[in-house]
């Protein structure tokens, strides 16, 4: 749907709390696509998957379903039909984990985190909103993967038939 005005998404609330305007994980693509702007571009495959990108943010669909709400790319949020409220994300210092946890422990937010020594990355999930955020090691003159190193790269909330964030932990 083409707006007047562009929708304004304030990231702390969909961080916090998983709002995101009126969209929620779960919604039919042709709800949304009545009910909210229309996507920049979109690609779909052969096996019923698609992505809208909104800027460099995503909706991914599984058979016209939205199951996955992604960004991996901070510097082209904005778009003609979104804006944000970028909250952590804004032109701040580098999203380190100890930064998000600070802001995120400032918010006195419930959270879980997920260290993989072997793959030598973290995961973190907000309890309420279920967002989880991904990081990787910041290239280090050591190479020893210290967390406190940790870049966040990319954050996302998928549907609870997709969410792997348990399912992976042993």
């Amino acid at each position: 749907m083409r707006m007047n005005e562009p929708i304004h998404i304030d990231l702390q609330s969909f961080f916090l709390e998983g709002l995101f305007d009126y969209i929620e994980v779960g919604q039919t693509k042709d709800w949304i696509s009545n009910n909210f702007a229309d996507p920049d571009s979109a690609f779909e495959d052969r096996h019923g998957c698609s992505i809208w990108n909104f800027g460099s943010l995503e909706f991914h669909f599984d058979h016209d379903v939205l199951f996955l709400i992604w960004c991996d790319n901070f510097d082209g949020l904005e778009c003609e039909q979104l804006t944000f409220a970028k909250w952590i994300i804004g032109d701040g210092p580098l999203l380190t984990l100890p930064f998000v946890l600070q802001a995120l422990n400032s918010a006195c937010a419930n959270y879980v985190v997920h260290h993989d020594r072997a793959l030598g990355n973290a995961q973190l999930r907000i309890e309420k909103s279920r967002v989880v955020f991904h990081f990787e090691p910041l290239e280090d003159e050591n190479g020893d993967g210290d967390p406190n190193t940790y870049q966040m790269i990319g954050f996302g909330l998928s549907h609870r038939d997709y969410d792997t964030f348990e399912k992976d932990r042993p």
